[in-house]
């Protein structure tokens, strides 16, 4: 079995590794996108020109516009990023309340959440999209903290007995799940997935709560129409070159899988957190509720949803863009895949674990894989940029780079107030490794220097290249 020492190491890598990316919050800065939503002078106006020739994604933009038009809030950006961090501290909190229902105690449920948590943000491809910068996270972040609220409240229902309690509880479900599908497109298609195999199941079985799930799905279904059918996202494909090609789509979909998600599954990180649940008897004593009701197959449905998801998100990024789509995306994709795979090894804890408990009773595997576990939280690569920035290493310091873009923003305001109109400024010294590379540039006209000439009421920005 585990001991003490092996379990205190797991807990003390968790800490650091949410700590650290607690501690990197204060460093967010507006980049990009947060200036092209904090110029808008009319509000209504640019998200219906958002909508009808750019992106169906109505409430993130409309979010996102509110929000960061707002001087105020643009003062405390790591205020509403730590805003953020929390909801999504309580996103993989709901996840483990639901999949270890009924099989541990509140604070273990709580335990296994945080270490999602953990392994959510050392394993995704870019931690400065989604945690550091509003309009990353808004349009990437959000969509799940929504999702698994819509989910959380129908677990939570099921377990109610009293009427308005259980109506109230369906309309606070149906409104988390219109609005995660208005985040994003993807956001829209998983959740759309998993009410329909949820609410299919449920109508097999003839299941007394099949109708409740059935509303829910229509409401999914009437949010994902209104997000994916959005005239922008049609529009939008005509800058891409090689979109709306199915050639494409196919070659960006197997590049995708093979470089993307079979990294994810083959992860050390996951596999001993995998090995390490299976390992701990109050998780296999018994199947919670979501297994058992109704009876199906779950153990190959979860893991084959899961895949066909990644392979349809691909697709139709491929097919809308010609790419694969940015790391941003990849993060909301990591997100779903980690909420899949917690899923489906629940689904195969009856077979699984048996087996590896009797294959590692009295021996020092279990132990093994907890340290194993924690030297994967220690040493993956966002935890070593993190330590990198803040450690001050040479070439990341972090905090020498907030000051200099601080110092930037400055300056941009002081031109706008002594009439200058036009301005070129030095490169920054640095850029930090947990960070996206989401500033200025040196070409003139990009969209980044447009829209923060527009903010500052310039007419032009550029970033003057390293060797002038």
């Amino acid at each position: 079995m585990l001991s003490r020492l092996s379990m205190s190491a797991v807990v003390l890598a968790v800490i650091v590794v949410i700590g650290l990316a607690a501690v990197l919050l204060q460093f967010a800065v507006p980049l990009a996108d947060d200036y092209c939503r904090g110029a808008v002078s009319d509000a209504f106006r640019q998200f219906q020109n958002n909508y009808f020739y750019w992106s169906g994604r109505w409430l993130s933009i409309g979010l996102g516009i509110e929000v960061l038009s707002k001087p105020a809030l643009l003062q405390h950006y790591p205020l509403v990023m730590g805003v953020m961090f929390l909801a999504a501290w309580a996103m993989w909190l709901s996840v483990a309340a639901v999949l270890f229902q009924g099989l541990s105690s509140r604070r273990a449920v709580a335990g296994w959440g945080t270490l999602l948590f953990a392994l959510y943000w050392t394993g995704m491809p870019s931690p400065g999209e989604s945690f550091y910068w509003v309009s990353g996270s808004f349009e990437n972040l959000l969509g799940p903290i929504l999702a698994a609220a819509c989910l959380g409240c129908m677990a939570a229902r099921s377990g109610r007995k009293t009427g308005p309690v259980r109506a109230v509880i369906l309309c606070a479900a149906g409104l988390f799940g219109f609005a995660s599908t208005g985040i994003h497109e993807v956001t829209a298609l998983g959740l759309g997935l998993a009410c329909v195999i949820v609410t299919a199941a449920m109508i097999w079985s003839r299941h007394p709560d099949r109708n409740a799930w059935i509303f829910l799905t229509l409401v999914v279904a009437i949010g994902a129409l209104v997000t994916i059918g959005a005239p922008g996202n049609f529009n939008r494909t005509r800058f891409f070159p090689e979109s709306g090609n199915v050639l494409r789509s196919l070659q960006m979909a197997g590049w995708g899988m093979l470089t993307i998600v079979i990294p994810w599954i083959l992860d050390i990180k996951i596999l001993t957190a995998s090995a390490l649940i299976l390992l701990l008897p109050s998780f296999t004593s018994a199947a919670p509720p979501w297994l058992t009701r109704p009876t199906l197959p779950w153990c190959w449905i979860i893991p084959a949803a899961t895949v066909l998801l990644m392979v349809g998100i691909l697709l139709a990024t491929g097919w809308g863009s010609g790419s694969m789509g940015p790391p941003r995306l990849h993060n909301q994709m990591y997100a779903m895949f980690l909420m899949g795979w917690t899923a489906s090894l629940m689904a195969w804890s009856d077979r699984l674990s048996p087996a590896l408990q009797v294959t590692s009773r009295r021996t020092a595997v279990p132990a093994i894989i907890a340290f194993a576990l924690a030297a994967g939280l220690l040493t993956a690569p966002n935890t070593i940029n993190g330590l990198h920035d803040f450690l001050r290493a040479p070439n990341h310091n972090i905090s020498a780079w907030h000051n200099a873009v601080q110092h930037r923003y400055a300056r941009l305001a002081a031109a706008a107030t002594s009439g200058e109109t036009d301005l070129a400024l030095p490169s920054l010294p640095m850029s930090p490794l947990s960070f996206g590379d989401l500033g200025l540039t040196e070409v003139k006209g990009n969209a980044r220097n447009a829209c923060t000439a527009r903010y500052f009421k310039l007419n032009s920005i550029v970033v003057k290249d390293r060797g002038q």
